[in-house]
């Protein structure tokens, strides 16, 4: 497990795609729980953003319920579902991050 010590205004570089795959479990586009949507957030691997969030716990819509994470995962303010490949989302909705997908710049 990766810990950049990442804060809120902190800079960081996507790592590139071929990277991030490696971090996958059974190469299903996830790492430790974490959904990598490769569609929508691909085009922003090796795209430097700033971090805007930290997430440590989310609500499971369908069941209603907050639960923690087991590891933390950021928010990139640039990085949000389009929804242009995703049946046209409108939500908006943000994109997690894991630590090991990111390397600080600066």
């Amino acid at each position: 497990m990766v810990n950049l010590n990442l804060k809120v205004g902190d800079r960081v570089r996507a790592k590139p795609f071929h990277v991030i795959v490696k971090t996958f479990n059974n190469n299903k586009s996830c790492s430790r729980g974490l959904w990598l949507d490769e569609a929508e957030m691909r085009p922003f691997c090796g795209a430097t953003m700033t971090l805007t969030r930290v997430v440590n716990r989310i609500i499971d819509e369908g069941a209603g319920t907050l639960f923690e994470l087991k590891v933390p995962s950021v928010v990139l303010n640039e990085t949000q579902c389009s929804g242009l490949k995703r049946r046209f989302c409108g939500r908006g909705m943000l994109h997690f991050w894991r630590e090991g997908w990111l390397e600080k710049v600066g």
